[in-house]
């Protein structure tokens, strides 16, 4: 049953830690764990056709059926057009979670009232992430850390993608290692939900994304993003 008594974060909350946002998503996933539990499977179940394309490459002779391509192709669309902005809008509900706001499951579809932005800075993203691991590692992981932000952005303060992404590059400075930090303690905490017969997963993910939605919201209340 969910907290009728959760409310924004308290002042500790606010500091843009690994140890904050940790704690406050902690808090405020409980507080609603039954609209996050459900929203993460609902997520989920959105997100696995495009991930079963995966599923018809043949490692061992490093081949492909001939439906192979219209299937990537099929399954790349889905996935942009469908899955990533079904995922900012996640992200907007997580966020809602993680500033103590009653959280609604239509929350999931709110990127499509900004769809145009999001499918757009979906691409550029991808795009400048790749290009950065193709330079090395440590590039990918600044620029993906640099631009986490950019689907809050887009949904929560409806900025245009290239507005989003100059946005979150430069609220994000000073707090790139932290960010950073974060996605390292979250990958152990995701494994440990998988672990537990994958059932702990949901909750997992869930904590996880609320956690950023805490380092999101602690560096905006901190921020003039309107300057930028």
């Amino acid at each position: 049953m969910e907290n009728p008594n959760f409310g924004p974060p308290n002042d500790h909350f606010l500091t843009p830690t690994v140890g904050a946002s940790l704690s406050n998503g902690w808090k405020q996933m409980w507080a609603q764990i039954g609209t996050m539990m459900g929203l993460v499977i609902l997520f989920l179940v959105v997100s696995m056709p495009s991930a079963g394309i995966n599923s018809k490459f043949d490692i061992e002779t490093f081949s492909f059926p001939p439906y192979f391509w219209p299937m990537l192709l099929g399954g790349t669309l889905y996935s942009l057009l469908l899955v990533q902005p079904i995922s900012y809008g996640y992200q907007f509900a997580t966020l809602r979670a993680a500033r103590g706001e009653r959280m609604e499951v239509a929350d999931i579809l709110e990127a499509f009232k900004n769809y145009g932005n999001t499918v757009l800075s979906s691409i550029i993203v991808s795009v400048l992430t790749i290009v950065g691991f193709i330079f090395l590692i440590v590039p990918g992981i600044i620029v993906a850390c640099k631009l986490y932000f950019v689907p809050l952005l887009v949904v929560d303060k409806k900025m245009s993608a290239m507005d989003a992404i100059n946005t979150s590059w430069r609220m994000t400075d000073g707090h790139t290692f932290t960010i950073f930090a974060l996605g390292f303690v979250s990958m152990f905490i995701f494994i440990g939900g998988m672990l537990c017969f994958l059932v702990g997963m949901v909750p997992a993910m869930a904590w996880i994304q609320t956690a950023f939605g805490s380092m999101y919201h602690a560096i905006a209340s901190t921020t003039d993003i309107d300057h930028y």
